[in-house]
């Protein structure tokens, strides 16, 4: 177990035990590797895991060679590393360490070395971390960086001790294991979108997948030059060096590899990069993280909803349910789940005229899947008895059937503009149920008109409407904002 930055290579094992195996009548049949930077756990380790399992399958080999006892293991718990040895020899296959003083024997003074050993092994790993992880403190007090810069805005560049700079290219290490890696600020077009990205997330209150598609749009990429997701505007939206404060270690906490201790406090230098994002505007974009965060670990808290649904009414009163994920809001089934309806969410955030004075048309959704269930709950809220067949996609009010279907919109190549229902199922009731046309409007959420007809004009519908002479007066039309009341009187009147 090895690699080959390290002094105890493979091949320096592979030497040491093949020289060990001839000198001592050992024929080698089989060879398992671990190429790991160490063995303080057994995760990761699929030469080991292999020669587990193997042991246990009554294998053609009686002794495994290894270099000594830090090569079988540096497991913090003592215990384990013992353990593992126990299930070979239990399972009549020794453990023979090569390079130590004792051998596979039981004596005393032998089981003494070998958990001393183990023990040694465990702690030079402890050691290890501690002295690796001291180090990174001191070098990001020193001003330099670690780990991978944000999406937008930066770059990396190696210093060499002599002072010497070179930019780092996507992927590429540094040149030699003395030098060190800051940060530095990379082109003005990625510097301008950093600020835009932190000025529409905290105040402009637009979504992490709202602001990806916006960067995407106007051919934004990342420093690799990928596309950017959702997960690298929150990463952006976390990194404190925007604010020229680089820090490291807010994460830190006991190791449970090595036992070692959380740091007291992060690491932080601000002497690295400039500031692209003043820091009342990262606070603020950090507190709406936090409250995303809380949502989605918590579940959605009623009085934050009509806080944000109140907010957005009042600069869009005519806001339509499919657009709420726009404006940050939570899906709109989510208000009906906690309010009982839209309408009463609406009521409770002081959004009255957007209830009462608005379009009810523009609660009901174009897509043909949720335009069944959209007309039930806006029915059902003004307390009229529904019931929807969702399978045969009918709405029944009362005694009365209707069969809700979505039309395209549909243009000529003369400018005339109409309607069309590609499929025109007729299976159901007998006689045919009404039948309700929403007739979509191209580009918008909100439908154009609505007709309704009935089911002796259903039975000669050919899925095609047309605004003009000819529709004239033949079809039913009605308003968005008129749609729900007459549903409700058509029930009222049968």
């Amino acid at each position: 177990m090895s690699t080959d930055q390290q002094p105890l290579s493979i091949e320096s094992q592979r030497s040491a035990i093949s020289l060990y195996a001839r000198d001592h009548g050992y024929e080698v049949v089989a060879t398992y590797l671990d190429q790991a930077k160490s063995g303080v756990k057994l995760s990761g380790r699929d030469g080991m895991q292999a020669l587990l399992r193997d042991v246990m399958n009554a294998p053609d080999y009686k002794a495994v060679l290894v270099l000594d006892v830090s090569r079988w293991g540096r497991f913090q718990d003592v215990d384990e590393s013992a353990y593992y040895e126990y299930h070979c020899r239990k399972n009549g296959v020794q453990i023979v360490y090569v390079g130590e003083l004792f051998r596979s024997s039981s004596s005393p003074f032998d089981a003494v070395m070998k958990q001393l050993k183990r023990t040694m092994a465990a702690e030079y790993s402890r050691e290890l971390a501690h002295k690796s992880r001291s180090g990174q403190v001191t070098a990001i007090k020193l001003g330099f960086a670690t780990g991978r810069p944000p999406c937008l805005g930066y770059r990396r560049e190696a210093i060499s001790a002599d002072g010497s700079r070179r930019l780092l290219a996507q992927g590429e290490r540094k040149p030699r294991m003395t030098d060190r890696v800051r940060w530095i600020l990379g082109p003005k077009r990625e510097r301008d979108a950093v600020a835009w990205v932190f000025e529409q997330y905290a105040y402009k209150d637009a979504s992490l997948r709202d602001i990806a598609r916006a960067l995407n749009r106007r051919g934004v990429t990342s420093y690799r030059g990928e596309a950017i997701t959702d997960f690298m505007v929150r990463n952006l939206l976390e990194a404190e060096v925007v604010t020229g404060k680089f820090t490291w270690g807010l994460r830190s906490g006991k190791t449970s590899v090595t036992d070692i201790p959380r740091l007291a406090e992060s690491a932080a230098n601000t002497t690295m990069v400039p500031a692209l994002v003043d820091r009342k505007t990262w606070d603020r974009a950090q507190e709406r993280l936090r409250q995303s965060a809380h949502l989605y670990h918590h579940g959605t808290d009623r009085t934050m909803m009509l806080r944000k649904l109140a907010k957005v009414v009042a600069k869009h009163p005519a806001l339509s349910w499919s657009e709420f994920g726009r404006y940050g809001l939570v899906h709109a089934s989510t208000y009906q789940k906690h309010f009982g309806s839209l309408a009463e969410a609406y009521r409770q955030a002081g959004a009255r005229a957007a209830v009462e004075h608005g379009d009810e048309g523009t609660l009901v959704r174009t897509n043909k899947r949720f335009f069944l269930r959209d007309l039930y709950n806006l029915v059902s809220d003004a307390g009229a008895q529904a019931r929807a067949q969702p399978h045969e996609n009918l709405l029944w009010i009362g005694d009365v059937a209707i069969k809700p279907r979505v039309a395209k919109a549909k243009q000529l190549r003369s400018g005339a503009r109409y309607w069309l229902i590609k499929e025109l199922f007729r299976g159901g009731p007998n006689p045919l149920p009404w039948l309700l046309v929403l007739c979509e409007e191209r580009g918008a959420t909100t439908p154009a008109c609505y007709y309704l007809l009935n089911p002796e004009q259903h039975a000669q519908f050919r899925g095609r409407i047309e605004r003009g002479p000819m529709e004239s007066g033949l079809y039913d039309e009605i308003r968005p904002s008129c749609v729900i009341s007459r549903l409700c009187e058509l029930a009222t009147c049968s």
